[in-house]
């Protein structure tokens, strides 16, 4: 059953561009508690955030591979005449 279409609401970008009022406030340091403790390994901390944000959002072949595969799998399916065609011929 379809459901009926929502009237589409428009909002001025500015509201989304617009910056907090407020101050940036300092970043709590979580780990200044644990700088004795031997087995805390503070001073791998920042090391570990910058490398886990750089590898944040790197594809693996695995995944880019499956990707592809589930994408070629959806194209190569028939959706019926209303569908419009977006089949592996017309991409290439």
């Amino acid at each position: 059953m379809l459901r009926p279409r929502r009237k589409s609401l428009t909002l001025p970008f500015s509201m989304f561009n617009a910056r907090s009022k407020a101050p940036a406030s300092k970043i709590l340091d979580i780990d200044s508690a644990d700088k004795d403790n031997d087995h805390a390994t503070v001073e791998y901390v920042e090391n570990m955030y910058t490398f886990y944000k750089e590898v944040e959002f790197d594809l693996s072949p695995e995944t880019f591979y499956l990707t592809i595969s589930i994408i070629g799998r959806f194209l190569s399916l028939n959706q019926g005449p209303s569908w419009p065609d977006f089949g592996k011929k017309k991409l290439k």
